[in-house]
């Protein structure tokens, strides 16, 4: 089952490496995948802001559970795509391994189908394209020259395979979510949208003064973070411009995605104070909002005239968060204590035998997060196995 010969007491261990790994591949990713979109400025930019990105006091929370990495699969998948749409024709392995983790990642979470479905509406445009435009226009011998050409290419097959399967799991994620209630507008306060904005625009450039602000001040941040993302359009090269746009376009699709489908989240907020909000939510936004900034980085190093702006940024962004590191590392500090002042293997020590889940085989039931109803139901053998030890 685990690692340690079957000691369960290494469980939280071994979701510590999982997650670093995670986190950190993530962080790599653009490297992997942008390719020459993006200068070695801008990957390295991109590399260290995602690891130290801010979590609030909530970090432990989200590095020591597994399912709060699936907040990091839009920037993946974004990547992921990318690396796709450069490379379809060139590397069939790597494109075959791509493609498998972005049905992973459709699986995982289901919102990115959004930014897939888009990634197959540019395509099939891009095919479109090549034999029908203004001076060719629409005719049936250019639909079967389309046709036979296409076919002839392994990377139009593969491009088939991978829209079924993505319509197959898509249609039996929407079958399973048709039942479940609320999916969208849950129980929230609509009062409070504009610090839910503030949090998921600008947070990265404003963090370590988030909780000094106020509904003015905060309107004023909002409205200078949306002028700097609209002005990046025109400040970067057109060679990089569209690949800006999607990148703006990825961030407000999942700020609105995140607002309509967790609206409950609004009822966290309580006049710019962060001990109440729950940080997992907002790390989709946030690394949207970090390749939005490398992309204007790494454009902006490439000339004289641009560079001093470029550079501006980057000591501004690193200078607070080397300034404010004790926010983002919290050492062997659990700034969670009052929810989880207790280890692991003392909830052990307190679990408790089970014997309605199956006549076959002993359970032990865990108590992880009592209010919250979250339990581990471990095997009695496992459970006798580690103490034994």
């Amino acid at each position: 089952m685990f690692s340690g010969g079957g000691d369960i007491k290494y469980i939280p261990y071994i979701i510590c490496l999982i997650s670093y790994a995670f986190v950190t591949l993530i962080a790599i990713l653009p490297s992997l995948t942008f390719g020459k979109r993006l200068n070695e400025f801008g990957k390295i930019f991109l590399f260290f802001t995602i690891l130290l990105l801010p979590m609030g006091i909530t970090s432990t929370e989200i590095l020591g559970r597994f399912l709060q990495l699936q907040f990091y699969v839009w920037c993946m998948t974004f990547c992921l795509l990318i690396y796709r749409y450069d490379n379809k024709e060139k590397r069939k392995f790597l494109i075959m391994l791509t493609d498998i983790l972005l049905l992973l990642a459709i699986a995982t979470l289901p919102s990115v189908l959004i930014l897939i479905f888009a990634y197959i509406l540019i395509e099939i445009y891009q095919i479109l394209k090549k034999y029908f435009n203004k001076t060719k226009g629409f005719s049936i011998k250019n639909f079967k020259t389309m046709v036979t050409n296409e076919l002839k290419k392994y990377s139009s097959w593969h491009f088939v395979i991978f829209c079924l399967l993505v319509l197959i799991l898509g249609i039996i994620i929407l079958i399973k979510m048709h039942n479940c209630p609320d999916i969208l507008y849950p129980d929230g306060d609509i009062k409070n949208w504009l610090e839910f904005m503030i949090r998921s625009l600008s947070y990265i450039l404003i963090w370590p003064f988030y909780e000094q602000l106020n509904n003015i001040s905060g309107s004023i941040i909002l409205i200078f973070t949306l002028i700097f993302y609209i002005g990046g359009i025109f400040f970067v090269s057109k060679k990089s411009r569209k690949l800006y746009i999607l990148s703006l376009i990825s961030l407000f699709t999942i700020t609105i995605i995140v607002f309509l489908t967790r609206f409950h989240l609004t009822i966290n907020f309580h006049n710019f104070e962060m001990r109440y909000i729950p940080d997992r939510y907002y790390i989709p936004m946030n690394l949207a909002s970090l390749i939005s900034i490398a992309i204007i980085i790494s454009d902006g190093l490439k000339l004289k005239t641009k560079r001093i702006f470029s550079c501006l940024i980057i000591v501004y962004i690193f200078g607070i968060t080397i300034i404010n590191g004790k926010e983002i590392f919290q050492y062997n500090k659990n700034e969670l204590v009052n929810l989880y002042n207790i280890s692991f293997y003392e909830r052990l020590q307190k679990s408790y035998y089970n014997n309605i889940l199956t006549e076959d085989k002993k359970y032990y039931i865990v108590d992880i997060d009592p209010d919250a109803g979250w339990n581990m139901i471990i095997p009695a053998d496992r459970m006798e196995q580690t103490f034994n030890k």
